[in-house]
């Protein structure tokens, strides 16, 4: 099950970490309108699957961890 509010923590987790301070910095390295990006932020709207993708290759994070806070398993 999708967790929209802890997606939405490990999401600015990540990006700060990364060294993307502003949200809309992020957003517009992402192609994503800063609003909606805050809005998944904030854990009020769903992200795309496009935004999951491309914010994992940003923070260098798998879309594993970004979803559910786990890495890929290696099997």
């Amino acid at each position: 099950m999708f967790e929209r509010l802890m997606f939405a923590r490990r999401l600015r987790a990540s990006r700060i970490a990364t060294g993307y301070y502003e949200d809309g910095d992020f957003a517009e390295d992402l192609g994503v309108d800063p609003e909606i990006y805050r809005q998944v932020e904030d854990g009020t709207r769903d992200p795309g699957l496009d935004l999951v993708v491309f914010a994992a290759k940003l923070t260098d994070r798998s879309t594993d961890f970004l979803l559910t806070g786990r890495s890929p398993s290696r099997e």
